[in-house]
This record gives structure tokens, C-alpha cells and sequence, in this order.
């Protein structure tokens, strides 16, 4: 059995195709042009504060131990986190299928070059920033495996050592005689292919300026998101509130798969769409 597959704008099962190929209207370009285009830097709410977060140096080590002490009495600084913190206060990020999420500061290792250790908030950047330099912060080094196809092997280094091995998802999908097809083939051949990942270059880099309101236990929160319904029912889950209690304000930004205009993208609130 076998399907054909329109490879041109006449072939595709419709009479007027609503948007391919078809001219569409650019309506943020008045508010890009004038000016009145609010990307997350230029919003500042009152007593806002700036947070710089401490990373991981090694790919794959157990966390001995974070010392924020210094940090914590630094000129300008309000507030400093640890992932014991994180473990106290949220729950590990939601993955499909579930058990392969961890929390948004290491609380026990880390898993990559880079992961978020502790986190400073203070009055300015530079506050911020310098206080990092005075958490320390001591690791004790793991084996790290690099290529996909030795992270298969049953004595590779486990990324999480409760799930027995680092095999995410795994899944056969078959359709028709396979093995047949490959049999009457006139010519089969294998071969094996890298690419790179996907890099999108915005017009300006991801921010996120986030607000909890102690009284109502609610959060909200600006951002370059791209998709603010799944993140914000992603935080509810997190922190353990309703979701109605979670609002994500999509900010305009460019460059991105999917640009989000300033008219479309205001005040979306998770579970109420």
C-alpha cells in the first residue's frame, strides 16, 4: 500500500490554501518601528532585584558542599539559594515519561557543564554578579560518558542512578513488511549521521523577570516564551499551586521559529484558556 504525497501548493487536498504560500500581514512592525515594542529589558517593576546564578564547572560530579556565607553578607545582596533550598521549597521538573527530571539547582549532583548550583538576587547586576565569586562550592568528580552510544552500555556512567540505566525512551514503531522491503530493495546501503543542534538567534536573549505575590501564593511572571500555557502549568506543578495561580506574559521577541507579536501574546493564564 502506498500514499502519494503533494510536493507542490496544486497538490495539497484543498481548494484555497489559507496560509501556505499565501501573503500575510506583518501587524507588529507599527509598534517595531515607532519604538513602543516592550521586550523584557525594558520592563522594570518596583524593588525588582537581579538574580546572577552560579554553575557547574564539571559534567558530571556529587555536590560536597555549597558556602554561601560570604555571598549571603556581600554589599547589595538579598537573597542567596542552594538546592537544598530548591528541595525544600519545589519538586523536580515534570519529564515524559516521568522520573528523569531534577530540580532547578543541583541539590545532590551535577549532570552537565553548566547546571544552575546556587542563585543570588541583589539590587543590581553587578552585586549579583560579585557575589558569586564568593560562594564556595566543592565537587567530587564522577565518571561522564559524552557519546550517546556508550551511555547504552550496562556499565556507563548513570546520569540517574534509581532508573538502572540512561535509556529515556525507547520505542520500536513498524509499519508494513519491513523486512521484506529490504529484502526486494535493489539497492540497500547503512550509514551513520551527526548534525548539529538547533541554535535560533533572537533579537535579543531569553530573560525572565518573575513576581510572587506572598498574599494570594501566585506567581507571575515575564518572559521570551514561546509556548507560556505549557511552561506555566509546568511551574504550577513545580511549586505545587493551582494552576490558575500561575500567569506567564509572553514578551515580544524575534528571530525565533515562531515570533510572537505584541498584539497576541499578553496575559495568557495557565488552565483558564
Amino acid at each position: 500500500m502506498t500514499s502519494d504525497i503533494p510536493n507542490s501548493l496544486a497538490g495539497l487536498p484543498t481548494s484555497a490554501p489559507r496560509w501556505i504560500g499565501q501573503p500575510v500581514e506583518r501587524i507588529e512592525n507599527r509598534g517595531l518601528v515607532t519604538g513602543r515594542t516592550e521586550f523584557i529589558d525594558n520592563i522594570n517593576l518596583p524593588g525588582m532585584l537581579h538574580c546572577a546564578i552560579l554553575r557547574s564547572p564539571h559534567p558530571h560530579a556529587r555536590v560536597r558542599s555549597v558556602d554561601t556565607s560570604h555571598a549571603e553578607r556581600a554589599p547589595g545582596v538579598v537573597a542567596v539559594v542552594t538546592g537544598d533550598d530548591a528541595r525544600r521549597w519545589s519538586r523536580p521538573y515534570i519529564t515524559v515519561p516521568a522520573g528523569w527530571g531534577a530540580y532547578c539547582l543541583a541539590a545532590d549532583k551535577v549532570r552537565f557543564v553548566g547546571e544552575p548550583v546556587a542563585a543570588v538576587a541583589a539590587t543590581s547586576r553587578h552585586a549579583a554578579e560579585d557575589a558569586l565569586e564568593l560562594i564556595e562550592a566543592t565537587y567530587d568528580p564522577l565518571p561522564v560518558v559524552v557519546d550517546p552510544h556508550d551511555a547504552l552500555a550496562s556499565d556507563a556512567p548513570l546520569i540517574f542512578e534509581e532508573n538502572g540505566n540512561n535509556i529515556m525512551y525507547q520505542r520500536l514503531f513498524t509499519w508494513g513488511d519491513v523486512d521484506g522491503a529490504f529484502r526486494d530493495a535493489d539497492v540497500t546501503f547503512t550509514e551513520s549521521f551527526r548534525w548539529h543542534r538547533l541554535g535560533a538567534n533572537p533579537l535579543e536573549t531569553f530573560g525572565v523577570i518573575s513576581e510572587w505575590d506572598p498574599i494570594e501564593n501566585s506567581l507571575t511572571c515575564h518572559g521570551s516564551f514561546q509556548a507560556a500555557s505549557y511552561m506555566a502549568r509546568g511551574r504550577a506543578a513545580t511549586l505545587g499551586i493551582a494552576s490558575n495561580k500561575v500567569r506567564f506574559i509572553s514578551q515580544p521577541h524575534g528571530g525565533s521559529a515562531a515570533p510572537i507579536s505584541p498584539r497576541c501574546s499578553r496575559g495568557r493564564r495557565a488552565g483558564v484558556l
